[in-house]
């Protein structure tokens, strides 16, 4: 969707966020399900609830465990965030030419 055609922000609701924690809490939906459902419903003039974005359901239940709520329990990932494999490695690039031409690292 092309931003000239999006006529206002969209707003998380109360029906809006209720119409989530249903779906999320007891139909164990994706905000990625939810949006796409409620857009393929408005597309068939089925409804006129204009859902957020994906990204904007995840905040809401960021927001909704910071104050001791319990959406996040039912994602499929409980909100986990996931480290890189690489992070911890931080070798400067000086030894690694160092490494490489002193045959220290082939032997």
């Amino acid at each position: 969707m092309k931003k000239e055609q999006l006529s206002k922000k969209r707003k998380f609701t109360s029906e809006i966020e209720k119409i989530v924690k249903d779906k999320i809490c007891n139909e164990q939906w994706s905000p990625k399900q939810i949006v796409g459902y409620y857009k393929k419903l408005k597309e068939e003039g089925k409804t006129d609830v204009e859902m957020v974005s994906h990204e904007s359901i995840y905040q809401f239940v960021r927001e909704d465990k910071k104050k001791g709520g319990k959406i996040y329990l039912n994602t499929r990932h409980k909100l986990k965030n996931r480290a890189s494999t690489f992070t911890n490695i931080k070798i400067s690039i000086f030894k690694i030419y160092n490494m490489i031409f002193s045959n220290t690292y082939f032997n």
